[in-house]
C-alpha cells in the first residue's frame, strides 16, 4: 500500500496549494478521477457521490478557485511525487486540438490540425490547440501499460506555434524544478526539430532532445580542418539524403536486439548510429556548431522481412547526447506514442475538452485540473481492485489474476484504475470539508438584463500575417520604426502577450517599462 500513502500525501499538498474554493476543487478533482468515464458533460460530475455540493459549485470552483492557483508549485508537487530516476528525467511533449467550432463568443479561435477520418476532408478544426508536457516513468513503473503523467498544459494562441510553445514549456520546467545540473531528455515528433527548437536546446548544456527526422531531410558530416586561407571556411562535408540509400555512409555502430510488442508479437530491431552529424541552420542558429547523433531504426519479423515499409530516423541533439544508448533512443521514442493514449483517454474519460466556456483562461485551468485527475489515477495504479465487466472476465489480464490469491493488480491500465478508483477513495482520508447551507440567494432583480458577449471572428492565417510586423518590432528584430495600426485592440494584446512569453517576461514589467519611457 505504498502508493496509497504517496497518494494521500500528494493529495494533502495539492489541497493546501489551492488558494480559494479548495473544498469544491478537491470534490471536483475526485469526481473527475472516479466518475469521469460515466459523465457525458462537466455538469454531470455533480451527480458523482464524491461531489458533495450542488451543480452550480462546479462553475464557482473553476471561475473563482482556479485562476489564482499557483500551477508552478503544483508542478513541483507532481514531479516530486512521480520522479524515480536518479540520474535523468525523461519528458514527452506534444500538442492536441480542442474543437470549439460553435463557441462564437470565445476569443482567439483559429484553424488547428485535427485528425479527420472522413475521406476527402481536411484534417483541421476550429478551436484551440494545447501543448502538453508530460513525464515518462521508467519501464518498471509502467511495464506494458501506456502510463505517463502530464506536468503542464498550456494553450497555444493563434500567433504561436505548438512546437515552439512546447519548447518554452521544457525551459520553464527546467527552471521551475531546478534541473540545471540534471540530465533532461525531451522526446517529440519531427516538428520539434525546427531551427527555433534546436536553438532552444543549444542554450541548455544538460538538455538532450530526441526528435524524428522526416525522410526528405539531408544530414552532413563535419568538414575536417580546412587549411585554405582564401574564402569562407567549408563547414558541411559529405551530404547524406535519408530517402536515398545510395548516399548513405557506413554507420559508426550497429546493434540488434529482440523486442516483443504489447500485442505479443516478436520482432528483431536493428539500430544504426551515425555520430557527429549536422543539419543546416539559419543566420542566427549555426547548425554546424551543434552536432547530433542520427539513428536509423528498422524492425524485422521472424523470417527477416521488414515489418514497416520505411525505416524510422531519429536525431539526438545536445551536449550530453552520448549518455543516451541506442536501445534508449528506441525505447524513449517508442514510448512517445503513449501521449496519444493520454489525449484519447483524457478527452473520453476525464472530460479534458468538454468544458464549454467563453473564457479562455478558465478553459486552460480546466485542462490542468483534469491532468491532476490523471495523476491521481497513476498513483493508485497498483492499489485498485479489478472490476471486469461481464464480457471481460475471460481476458488474459483478468483471467490470470483471478487465479491468484491477491485481489490487487500489479500495474493496472488507466481504464482499470478509473473503474476501481472509488474504492481507493474510500480508503484514503477525506480532505474536503462538507458544505454548509447558506440560505437561498436573492438572484437578479426583475427587469435586470445582462450585457451580451461580443462575438469573435475565426482567426485565419491570412489575418495573423498582418501582426507579424508588429510582433517583430516589439521583440526588437524588426527594421521598421513605426508600429502598424492594428485592426482591433485585441490583436495588439495577443501580439504583446505572445511576445512576453517568448522572452520570459511579465506583464507588470512591460507596463513599468512603458511608464518609464513615456
Amino acid at each position: 500500500m505504498v502508493d496509497i500513502k504517496k497518494l494521500e500525501s500528494t493529495r494533502k499538498k495539492i489541497y493546501g496549494t489551492f488558494p480559494a474554493r479548495r473544498d469544491a476543487n478537491m470534490n471536483l478533482l475526485d469526481a473527475i478521477s472516479a466518475y469521469g468515464h460515466k459523465a457525458n458533460s462537466v455538469v454531470e460530475l455533480s451527480e458523482s457521490p464524491h461531489f458533495e455540493r450542488e451543480y452550480s459549485s462546479i462553475t464557482d470552483a473553476i471561475a473563482d478557485g482556479l485562476p489564482t492557483t499557483p500551477w508552478n508549485k503544483i508542478q513541483q508537487i507532481v514531479y516530486n511525487a512521480i520522479h524515480t530516476r536518479k540520474q535523468r528525467t525523461v519528458i514527452v511533449v506534444d500538442a492536441t486540438p480542442q474543437s470549439r467550432q460553435f463557441a462564437s463568443t470565445l476569443p482567439d479561435r483559429h484553424i488547428v490540425h485535427s485528425p479527420n477520418p472522413a475521406p476527402g476532408n481536411k484534417p483541421i478544426c476550429v478551436g484551440h490547440q494545447y501543448s502538453v508536457l508530460s513525464y515518462l516513468p521508467s519501464y518498471a513503473d509502467r511495464q506494458n501499460t501506456a502510463w505517463l503523467v502530464p506536468l503542464d498544459a498550456r494553450a497555444v494562441s493563434s500567433n504561436e506555434k505548438g512546437h515552439e510553445v512546447g519548447m518554452i514549456q521544457v525551459q520553464d520546467f527546467i527552471k521551475n524544478a531546478a534541473l540545471n545540473d540534471h540530465l533532461v531528455v525531451s522526446v517529440a515528433d519531427s516538428a520539434y526539430g525546427s531551427d527555433v527548437c534546436r536553438e532552444a536546446v543549444a542554450g541548455y548544456p544538460n538538455w538532450v532532445s530526441i526528435f524524428r527526422l522526416t525522410s526528405n531531410r539531408k544530414i552532413y558530416s563535419i568538414e575536417a580542418d580546412d587549411k585554405s586561407t582564401a574564402g569562407n571556411k567549408k563547414r558541411y562535408d559529405e551530404k547524406m539524403k535519408l530517402n536515398d540509400a545510395t548516399t548513405h555512409r557506413p554507420a559508426n555502430s550497429t546493434i540488434e536486439f529482440s523486442w516483443t510488442t504489447r500485442g505479443g508479437k516478436h520482432h528483431t530491431v536493428k539500430v544504426e548510429l551515425w555520430l557527429d552529424q549536422i543539419i543546416r541552420g539559419n543566420k542566427t542558429y549555426k547548425g554546424y556548431e551543434h552536432p547530433m547523433t542520427v539513428a536509423r531504426i528498422m524492425a524485422f519479423d521472424e523470417v527477416g522481412k521488414p515489418v514497416y515499409k520505411r525505416p524510422l530516423w531519429i536525431a539526438v541533439l545536445g551536449n550530453r547526447r552520448a549518455e543516451i544508448s541506442a536501445f534508449e533512443i528506441f525505447d524513449y521514442y517508442l514510448s512517445r506514442y503513449d501521449i496519444e493514449h493520454f489525449f484519447r483517454f483524457g478527452k473520453n474519460k476525464l472530460l479534458l475538452d468538454a468544458y464549454q466556456t467563453p473564457e479562455p483562461e478558465h478553459e486552460e485551468d480546466w485542462w490542468r485540473l483534469s491532468s491532476l485527475a490523471y495523476l491521481q489515477l497513476y498513483l493508485a495504479r497498483m492499489s485498485v481492485p479489478l472490476l471486469p465487466k461481464k464480457w471481460e472476465r475471460y481476458l488474459p489480464s483478468y483471467k490470470n489474476k483471478s487465479k491468484s490469491k491477491s485481489s490487487i493488480v500489479d500495474i493496472a491500465t488507466p481504464a482499470q484504475t478509473q473503474r476501481g478508483f472509488s474504492e481507493v477513495l474510500s480508503n484514503v482520508q477525506p480532505l474536503a470539508k462538507p458544505p454548509k447551507p447558506r440560505g437561498n440567494p436573492l438572484g437578479r432583480n426583475v427587469g435586470d438584463t445582462q450585457t451580451k458577449r461580443t462575438k469573435h471572428k475565426i482567426v485565419f492565417k491570412s489575418e495573423t500575417k498582418k501582426n507579424k510586423t508588429a510582433n517583430a518590432i516589439i521583440s526588437g528584430s524588426g527594421k521598421s520604426s513605426t508600429l502598424p495600426k492594428p485592426q482591433k485592440i485585441d490583436d495588439l494584446v495577443q501580439v504583446v502577450q505572445s511576445t512576453l512569453k517568448k522572452i520570459s517576461s511579465t506583464t507588470d514589467a512591460f507596463i513599468n517599462l512603458l511608464k518609464k519611457t513615456a
